[in-house]
């Protein structure tokens, strides 16, 4: 005779009828429980750190391509995302080969080793690298530049290294103890796994989809007393178009203000001098000047 709906993100982005019938089924929520009230209760604070990667003319020429041919068939309105349960599979596709070019930028890489590079490996422990589930040759080079360039033992999770939503007993001890310095992945460790010795997180890529951001920040604030772990830091790599003061720019630039928003209001050194939150009035100062 009773329902009990527990989630993390209840309301479906992008789809008001798939809300409303979950709502209509479970009800209006009885008890919240919100990220703030959360972190030094059940959550670590965290830091989280900006880091604008520039589109090269030429991925942004294709982007532009896209989506003109998106606007032409009538598929683009305010979507940013394939993930609308009403979007046409041709228009779809179309948004999913956009979002790859963002998500999938030349610039990230090395980028992602400039940061690291500035730090002496030993003191690379715990982190977690995501790269673009659109676009398998990111995750490769990621690999191969961590292990080959900066000299870091890591270890790649796929769907072939987890069952069940389980990670393999031993990739989790290893990385645990510190013998990993990192582990790489692309969607398979959004939800439903734990490993809550992730302490450090580096978003090469994300999407639009809210949902997904919340799990993977999520992912990195989890408590672990075994490693003292006191503090995350959340690593995410903002795209920004070469004329972000155009119109189709504003679109992709705000999208990723979106979530470069959501991470920096409740970061504790989101106020610091050159902290996120002056690098999105800048962002902003860009999209309007």
């Amino acid at each position: 005779d009773f329902r009990l709906g527990l989630s993390a993100t209840p309301e479906r982005q992008y789809d008001p009828d798939g809300t409303r019938v979950l709502f209509d089924f479970f009800g209006d929520p009885v008890f919240e429980f919100t990220l703030k009230e959360a972190i030094n209760v059940c959550l670590v604070p965290y830091n989280y750190y900006m880091y604008q990667v520039p589109l090269t003319d030429e991925e942004y020429e294709d982007w532009l391509a896209l989506t003109e041919i998106v606007r032409k068939i009538g598929g683009l309105s305010d979507l940013d995302t394939s993930d609308s349960p009403k979007m046409e599979k041709n228009a779809e596709m179309l948004l999913f080969k956009r979002r790859r070019i963002i998500e999938s930028a030349q610039a990230k890489i090395p980028m992602l080793r400039q940061i690291l590079g500035q730090r002496d490996k030993d003191e690379i422990k715990h982190a977690l690298v995501y790269a673009t589930d659109k676009n398998r040759e990111q995750l490769i080079e990621v690999n191969r530049m961590l292990q080959h360039d900066l000299g870091l033992v890591i270890h790649e999770v796929t769907a072939r290294q987890t069952s069940k939503g389980k990670i393999a007993p031993d990739i989790l001890r290893r990385f645990a103890e510190g013998e990993y310095n990192a582990l790489t992945c692309m969607r398979v460790l959004d939800e439903g796994v734990d490993v809550p010795q992730v302490s450090e997180a580096f978003l090469l890529a994300s999407n639009t989809v809210k949902r997904q951001w919340i799990q993977r920040r999520g992912r990195v604030l989890r408590k672990c007393d075994a490693i003292g772990k006191k503090i995350a830091h959340l690593h995410d790599f903002i795209v920004v178009p070469p004329n972000p003061g155009d119109s189709a720019a504003r679109s992709l630039l705000n999208s990723e203000i979106q979530r470069a928003n959501e991470f920096a209001e409740l970061a504790e050194n989101g106020a610091e001098p050159g902290g996120s939150f002056e690098q999105l009035n800048e962002l902003m100062e860009k999209m309007f000047n």
